[in-house]
């Protein structure tokens, strides 16, 4: 492979067991992608659209939340 360290083969070769795991591999590349996108998806529907802090309730790191002035000062007038 790299100069005069060769390695042996995992399998024989076999055309119709490469096919299948390739098969395999690409479905399951697939599935993992959408995994990813659906989570980062649903990640930016919490944050865009229903605003309900779910990055700042899963952050690892403390979070400083702001306090909303408009609602304090409409309740002492």
């Amino acid at each position: 492979m790299f100069g005069p360290v060769h390695l042996p083969a995992i399998l024989p070769a076999n055309p119709a067991l490469c096919a299948v795991l390739r098969k395999t591999h690409t479905i399951l590349a697939y599935l993992l992608f959408l995994t990813f996108l659906g989570h980062l998806s649903a990640v930016l529907f919490h944050t865009l659209v229903i605003r309900d802090r779910l990055l700042n309730r899963m952050a690892v790191w403390p979070v400083r939340v702001k306090k909303n002035t408009s609602q304090i000062q409409d309740k002492t007038l």
